[in-house]
């Protein structure tokens, strides 16, 4: 059985991975197609020291890198779905 864990216990799940390689499914913000991502936090590829023009948590984003696409991407937290991390899988509970 899933374990089911709330959107602030993922992000927290992911910013603690010290950079392991974690798998998530959402639904993109842009389109509302369902999307499974295999990526990390704590790449230093393609930084540039000028960081982002705006505040990711603001607008309820996380930002992190697609290992498949080799590029930046965003996790909308809100639509967050499931996330894979340290061999343990969890569903995402909005309540």
């Amino acid at each position: 059985m899933k374990n089911t864990i709330t959107p602030q216990q993922a992000v927290l799940l992911m910013e603690r991975s010290r950079g392991r390689i974690f798998s998530v499914a959402f639904i993109k913000r842009t389109t509302g197609e369902y999307r499974k991502m295999t990526c990390r936090k704590s790449v230093k590829k393609g930084v540039n020291g000028k960081g982002l023009k705006f505040d990711p948590l603001k607008k309820s984003l996380m930002t992190v890198f697609d290992m498949n696409k080799a590029a930046w991407r965003s996790i909308n937290i809100n639509t967050l779905q499931e996330i894979a991390i340290n061999k343990e899988r969890f569903v995402i509970s909005k309540f």
